[in-house]
């Protein structure tokens, strides 16, 4: 099997069995009913559900669903585990979902709140569009980053937000502490500057500067900063953990400004290497028709490599002209990563 085929075929299924289903213990009154929700062995997490929420079928990339009022259509809470991307990313993806502008990093505090949830840092966002408003929650745990959406009519979720902030602050980590499960995954040692036999190895470009070790991350990097800065994020994530591949497709087409697609044959991956491994690429620049030069231009370039039972993930992403800049680089940075090897890191 050629590498896109493994690409496209691992994360192109929609599998029962990447998502497991959440349940319901009993609980003594008065305690309102726990939904017991756990992905894996990873990231057990349980909460409590408000009265009048119904749950929902899982599947797909939703770990957890719920209809919170009914309608036409009805408003959903969904929770995901998605790919690492650093906060203003994932709230510009939420605005532009909702048709808003992205905004600046110097803005966040206008829409977001950190909180602790069960000892875990977390984000609450709220967004507010014409005819639409989504609440929004992220933190990490079990070496994921958690993704909690409620969108809908801005009356509904009004109604809705005690609810909503009440169910998220219940959250307790079930498979012991949650900074503990928040620890970067193990293959992240090069990038804390380890020296083990089995770690990855790499040579850094010039002008790269390499970010502090991060959850789910084996090691990031960025180039410039404001409105020049560029990010390169290395991942590996299991097999399992990858959801489906129009909806990683999609995902990351939104990150740019593009429309999604449901045609997976129109966003066909590249051949390419990483180290001399196979891999397969994508490139991405929006808004529709945008071009390196065209103002406020996006691009993102991902590169997924599978090893073993494992998919590595590699990103560039930010203004279109940074990233066209960095092209030579990073195509040079994929070709020095060693995913086994005495780190060799400058």
């Amino acid at each position: 099997m050629s590498v896109l085929a493994a690409v496209v075929g691992i994360a192109g299924c929609d599998r029962d069995d990447s998502v497991q289903s959440y349940q319901a213990p009993k609980d003594p009154p008065p305690l309102p009913p726990v939904q017991t929700a756990q992905a894996s062995t990873d990231a057990p997490m349980e909460w409590k559900v408000p009265e009048g929420w119904k749950p929902l079928p899982a599947g797909g990339m939703r770990f957890a669903a719920f209809e919170v009022a009914a309608g036409n259509p009805p408003t959903e809470l969904t929770v995901i585990p998605v790919s690492p991307a650093p906060l203003l990313a994932n709230v510009n993806r939420w605005r532009g979902q909702l048709g808003l502008p992205d905004m600046a990093e110097a803005d966040l505090p206008k829409v977001v709140t950190r909180i602790t949830i069960d000892g875990v840092p977390a984000e609450l966002v709220d967004l507010t569009a014409p005819g639409k408003r989504l609440l929004g929650a992220f933190f990490v745990q079990g070496g994921r980053l958690w993704s909690f959406k409620l969108v809908g009519p801005p009356d509904v979720v009004e109604q809705q937000k005690l609810n909503f902030d009440a169910f998220i602050r219940s959250i307790h980590f079930t498979g012991g502490s949650g900074q503990e499960a928040a620890a970067p995954p193990a293959m992240s040692t090069a990038a804390a500057g380890k020296s083990e036999s089995n770690a990855p190895a790499w040579s850094t470009p010039p002008g790269w500067e390499k970010d502090p070790p991060m959850p789910m991350r084996a090691v990031s990097f960025h180039i410039g900063s404001g409105d020049s800065r560029a990010d390169v994020i290395v991942t590996r994530l299991g097999k399992e953990s990858m959801g489906t591949f129009i909806d990683n497709v999609n995902r990351w087409r939104g990150q740019v400004g593009l429309p999604p697609v449901s045609d997976p044959s129109s966003a066909p991956p590249q051949q390419t290497t990483v180290g001399g491994n196979a891999a397969a690429l994508f490139d991405f620049t929006g808004p529709e028709g945008a071009t390196a030069d065209t103002p406020g231009a996006k691009r993102l370039i991902v590169v997924i490599s599978p090893q073993a039972e494992d998919f590595w993930f590699f990103k560039i992403q930010g203004p279109a002209k940074v990233v066209s800049e960095q092209k030579a680089a990073f195509d040079s940075f994929l070709q020095s990563f060693r995913f086994t090897g005495t780190p060799n890191i400058k």
